[in-house]
């Protein structure tokens, strides 16, 4: 549930800036981020622990890690070039005017601070699930 929620904001959080920038909207990023983030967990603690043993001095061990966290980012690559040849994954796309993206981009930062200073009361928009 909540790698999905973290999927869903991270494409509404980029969409605008994704359409504005480089033209493109990827409706594709959401199941491609469920299969990347679970697989860069491992990458994540494949290199603290080259950094925990390289740190006790135990260098074979922590290229080890290095290794595998090296592959791991190989895997996740492959995954997303693989993936990318998909049909339906992204399509080009535009805004009418060339300021939407960049005003796009500011509100959802604002957003994004505004709601949890005021905890999402229902008083200033409430709670957006799953955001």
């Amino acid at each position: 549930m909540w790698s999905a929620a973290a999927c869903w904001v991270a494409f509404l959080a980029s969409a605008p800036a994704g359409i504005g920038y480089f033209g493109v909207l990827s409706p594709g990023s959401l199941q491609a981020n469920l299969a990347v983030i679970p697989v860069s967990s491992l990458a994540l603690i494949a290199g603290f622990l080259s950094l925990l043993t390289g740190l006790a001095g135990l260098w074979p061990l922590s290229g080890l890690f290095n290794s595998a966290a090296a592959a791991t980012l190989i895997v996740m690559d492959g995954l997303v070039l693989h993936g990318s040849e998909l049909p339906g994954m992204y399509f080009n796309a535009s805004l009418s005017q060339a300021w939407m993206a960049p005003a796009a981009v500011v509100l959802m930062t604002a957003v994004m601070f505004a709601g949890p200073s005021v905890r999402w009361s229902r008083r200033y928009g409430g709670y957006w699930p799953p955001c």
